[in-house]
């Protein structure tokens, strides 16, 4: 049994069950304490899972140098039935930044995953503000639409400091997240982020360096944990607001307005949501019509990668608070490759 408990003290512990064992993981460690970083690489074609890579067509860099890897091995579960097609998802509604006017558009994005997940797919929901929602891993559809039907948007004031508190808030539940599921089976699991963050990480000011520590504990935490992070934003797209006049509005007003839009759409990708959807394989869904359309996809690299594994090399006890960059590069032209771009060593 595991539990996640919030670190600022709102949140009560909450029981995950035993996770199912998936197909035959590759282990975190070799005897001795030799620690191996495991990689899941999703390789597409035209939007289609590409299944017949060679061992020697796959290059894995860490911090710029190739490694040999010690596994190599498709992952596949569209191809069979019943529990051994398992995959756990944690779904976190960040209601301390959705706006209340957004309220059914986030609670359409989360209906439509629990529509896609498949019947033997385990589901856990957890939130941000102190109006608790939670769920433990269940197959229970009917449970976890209720509890999603009683979100509601909590945003406040569209001011810095709240902006950075409710995104270390987020950060805070993701390291919970991702800490609880440590030592676990370690198969690859999902979290999806319905949120509106959009507070980009600037490392020159003060504030945003505390941040970018928290940020790294949880690229940490999600390394150990074999976890990638998904983020949706449920406004979609953000049309350009023109000046209020219809008459005499200046073509500078209408640009700059475009202009405007175009930086908050930059800073949702490219926020701390975005930051750590990029750098453990996931997906930022933003400045769409439909944002519940890139779940399909979510869903469909759950099911179908390449694991991947290699030696950490050796590292310097100075450097080890540094995040390190890994690079998936594959001797194939044409092809899309996703997987996670960072880790921090153990």
């Amino acid at each position: 049994m595991l539990s996640i408990v919030s670190g600022l003290g709102c949140f009560a512990a909450w029981g995950l069950v035993a996770l199912a064992q998936g197909p035959a993981p590759v282990q975190p460690t070799f005897s001795g304490g030799t620690t191996l970083i495991e990689v899941a690489a999703v390789v597409t074609a035209g939007g289609q899972a590409v299944n017949d890579l060679r061992r020697d067509e796959v290059q894995v860099l860490d911090d710029g140098v190739p490694q040999p890897l010690v596994a190599f091995e498709y992952v596949d579960l569209t191809t069979v039935t019943g529990p051994p097609q398992r995959r756990d998802f944690v779904l976190v509604l960040d209601d301390l930044q959705i706006d209340p006017r957004t309220t059914k558009p986030a609670q359409d994005v989360a209906l439509a995953l629990i529509d896609l997940l498949g019947a033997n797919d385990r589901l856990a929901i957890v939130n941000t503000s102190p109006h608790e929602l939670r769920q433990q891993f269940s197959v229970d559809r009917g449970q976890a639409r209720a509890l999603v039907r009683k979100l509601r948007g909590q945003q406040g004031a569209p001011i810095p400091q709240v902006w950075e508190y409710n995104t270390r808030r987020l950060l805070d539940v993701l390291n919970s997240v991702a800490t609880a599921l440590k030592g676990d089976a370690p198969e690859r699991r999902t979290v999806v982020v319905v949120s509106e963050g959009r507070l980009a990480l600037d490392p020159e000011r003060d504030t945003d360096r505390d941040m970018l520590q928290d940020y790294r504990a949880v690229v940490r935490a999600a390394a150990l944990s074999n976890i990638v992070v998904h983020g949706i934003d449920p406004r979609g797209l953000l049309a350009p607001q023109p000046a209020p006049a219809t008459q005499g509005t200046s073509v500078d007003a209408v640009r700059g307005s475009a202009e405007n839009r175009a930086a908050s759409n930059a800073a949702r990708r490219f926020g701390a949501l975005g930051l750590l959807a990029g750098s453990t394989g996931g997906r930022m869904v933003v400045d769409h019509n439909a944002p519940d359309a890139g779940l399909a996809q979510v869903i469909r690299d759950s099911r179908q990668y390449y694991r991947l594994a290699y030696v950490q090399p050796g590292i310097p006890a100075a450097e080890r608070s540094r995040p390190r960059t890994i690079t998936v590069r594959v001797s194939r032209d044409d092809v899309q490759v996703r997987a996670r771009s960072a880790y921090v060593p153990r």
